[in-house]
């Protein structure tokens, strides 16, 4: 067994022969999702092609930027009409969590507290019922809301409620107008 004194100076000494890789800085690295039936016409079409999905994807995005076709791709469309599911506001939401904050703003009762069932939130955004669970996090993550457990009648199982924080109640009344109170419901 080796001292620790003696692998530290292994490591160091590796550490220096070995040229520093440059760090990447946060806007360097871009994530991108896709779902429904864009995420499988790309994996169907990477499958044909013997490729991941990940590999056709940056292999399309490089031709387009080396190629100069962006604004050739778009031809004067804006981009958040093309992609209405996953496109951004300003204030970093998607159309769908900013909808889903509105609908949590809005069904919130006196005491502040959302209790939409995730199938309903689905239906009133008019999306699919595996999305609302990404949704909620996102919301969660960027602090707009805070899970709520609240035991169901049967003492068996819980359920989710959501209480918007001040941010989201402030989020809410914006994309409301004067709609939207912090007492739950509308005003």
């Amino acid at each position: 067994m080796y001292s620790p004194d003696y692998l530290a100076a292994v490591h160091a000494k590796r550490r220096d022969e070995q040229p520093a890789e440059p760090k990447r800085k946060a806007e360097d690295k871009l994530w991108y999702f896709l779902s429904g039936e864009l995420g499988s016409a790309y994996a169907a079409e990477a499958e044909r092609r013997g490729v991941r999905p990940n590999v056709l994807i940056g292999a399309l995005l490089r031709q387009v930027e080396q190629g100069g076709l962006i604004d050739a791709v778009l031809d004067g469309e804006n981009p958040n009409d093309i992609a209405p599911g996953h496109a951004k506001r300003l204030d970093g939401l998607t159309r769908l969590q900013s909808g889903a904050l509105y609908l949590l703003a809005l069904n919130a009762d006196l005491d502040g507290i959302a209790r939409v069932a995730g199938p309903r939130l689905a239906e009133l955004l008019s999306t699919g019922t595996g999305s609302i669970s990404a949704i909620r996090e996102a919301l969660v993550v960027r602090g707009y809301i805070e899970r709520v457990e609240e035991g169901r009648p049967q003492g068996t199982r819980t359920t989710a409620a959501y209480r918007l924080t001040d941010d989201g109640w402030a989020v809410a009344r914006a994309l409301g107008g004067c709609g939207v109170d912090a007492n739950g419901g509308k005003a």
